[in-house]
């Protein structure tokens, strides 16, 4: 029961009192006080509709929290899966280059030779395969192209992804801890985990979950905030 709730009650009660201690000099003083009490009593069933309401609401955004955590994981997993795919387009692209620049010494040393042997001019080979280089060139542009919007993409990804962690945390912190009593704020760290946590602020895991709303099973994620429990 919050504080106007109790304010309430009390001022109902008040008034009862008073009714009771009161000479029944009239009816009409008896009818004015049983108004007032049942305005008081009205009014205390409202504030109770209200609290209860804010009570369905908070429970609504800690729905939400998890589903935000939910969707930042699987969001950080294709984050991962991209960034992959550009480190193996990224290391094809040198491997041909590598390869495109051997060809390319070969057929120069393949030129020279027919020049040496024949004494003809090698004008119409050499054509033939700067068209073969133009086109290998034209291929190594569309590899690069494609690996940048791959890149743009992922940094799409990442920044949707750091906007749903901060909406996260901004719901964490909106909603609070679960639980009474003094929390401490704790920011996850690369490689921690709740018995790690726990095991420093000596406290149960059961405890973090508690106060986080969260299950032993939960996937933390780096720069998530928590709640420890301090002892009493």
């Amino acid at each position: 029961m919050n504080k106007t709730t109790t304010t309430a009650l009390l001022s109902l009660a008040a008034l009862a009192f008073v009714a009771s201690e009161a000479p029944a000099q009239s009816n009409t003083g008896a009818r004015t006080v049983a108004m007032m009490l049942q305005n008081m009593e009205n009014n205390v069933n409202q504030l109770n509709a209200r609290v209860r309401y804010l009570q369905d609401y908070q429970a609504e955004l800690v729905r939400g929290l998890k589903e935000t955590q939910s969707a930042l994981a699987r969001s950080q997993s294709q984050n991962a899966n991209f960034q992959r795919q550009i480190d193996d387009l990224r290391r094809q692209m040198v491997a041909d280059r590598a390869q495109f620049q051997a060809g390319m010494g070969q057929m120069n040393q393949m030129a020279d030779k027919v020049a040496r042997e024949t004494g003809k001019t090698v004008e119409s080979y050499m054509r033939q395969q700067q068209s073969a280089v133009k086109a290998a060139i034209q291929t190594s542009n569309a590899a690069a192209a494609a690996a940048n919007a791959n890149a743009a993409a992922l940094a799409r990804a990442q920044a949707a992804a750091q906007a749903q962690a901060q909406a996260a945390n901004a719901a964490a912190e909106k909603s609070g801890p679960a639980g009474s009593g003094k929390f401490e704020e704790y920011v996850v760290q690369s490689g921690a985990s709740l018995n790690a946590i726990a095991k420093a602020y000596q406290v149960g895991v059961d405890d973090i979950c508690k106060a986080n709303r969260i299950k032993r099973s939960t996937a933390l994620k780096v720069g998530q905030k928590l709640y420890i429990p301090l002892k009493k």
